[in-house]
């Protein structure tokens, strides 16, 4: 899939034709693994990527790694606004059902979620296209955590419930504010 990318984009630039870039990826699919198995670590991706290609026509989605994807379209951007939010609706309504069908083991459900980053190539150069969608991906992965993190606390009864998600939040902010050091770190260098 790697390799059509490559030659899809390069004859847009070639084409000097105006397109958009989203890069996907696929949240908590080594946490799906890991505690639900491979099996359902499958069924992950495969919905996710059913919707996608769904959505973004198949022809224009590119499976790029494990669980990151790369849609290509000439599409203007507003319409692939709309259609990256209703891929945020449909996938939370999967979610949805798979609480209620408790899709996965231990009575444990599969969580159906992608972060996702645009660009257009209106916006940036060619080189840089890539970079700056993944860049804007990993921004809403980290806002959708935050929004996860958030939601179980409301939903959580009992004293030691909340301190416990109170130290697994604190533990969070620990290991965000480690990984941004370790990156001023690298620019120094």
């Amino acid at each position: 899939y790697r390799k059509a990318f490559n030659e899809d984009f390069s004859n847009l630039e070639k084409l000097k034709k105006s397109f958009c870039l989203i890069v996907l990826d696929v949240n908590n699919l080594k946490k799906v693994n890991d505690t639900l198995g491979h099996e359902a670590g499958d069924k992950l991706l495969i919905g996710c990527s059913d919707i996608m290609c769904e959505l973004f026509k198949k022809e224009n989605v590119y499976r790029t790694g494990g669980d990151e994807f790369i849609v290509l379209s000439t599409e203007p951007k507003e319409k692939l606004i709309n259609l990256l939010e209703e891929l945020d609706r449909l996938l939370k309504q999967k979610s949805e059902v798979a609480e209620v069908l408790k899709i996965g083991t231990n009575n444990d459900a599969i969580v159906y979620e992608v972060a996702w980053g645009l660009v257009s190539s209106d916006e940036f150069s060619y080189e840089s296209l890539v970079k700056n969608a993944d860049r804007l991906m990993y921004d809403d992965k980290q806002k959708k955590k935050n929004l996860q993190l958030i939601s179980s606390y409301k939903g959580i009864e009992g004293k030691q419930k909340k301190v416990d998600l109170e130290r697994r939040i604190l533990k969070y902010i620990y290991e965000i504010k480690k990984l941004e050091l370790k990156s001023r770190e690298f620019h120094i260098k």
